[in-house]
């Protein structure tokens, strides 16, 4: 399966405590990478196939994916 880096953003009420609805995210697949209790943010990996899961949590407003970027060497000539 294949395992998708994701920021799961949380509804300001079940902002506080957050350990409760992280426990509900690990639940459904989640694995936390780390939490942003004051900006309402958690982000992690998960299978792509527990995605919906996930965004079914009760609390979580938004899950969006993380694109990887990735930038020349400093060395590499003008496109």
């Amino acid at each position: 399966m294949k395992t998708v880096s994701v920021l799961v953003v949380i509804a300001d009420e079940e902002h506080r405590p957050i350990t409760p609805l992280v426990n509900r995210m690990k639940a459904a697949g989640l694995s936390v990478t780390s939490v942003m209790d004051d900006l309402g943010i958690v982000r992690g990996h998960i299978e792509s196939a527990k995605l919906a899961a996930l965004r079914a949590v009760p609390g979580v407003v938004g899950v969006e994916q993380e694109e990887a970027v990735q930038l020349p060497p400093p060395d590499t000539p003008i496109q």
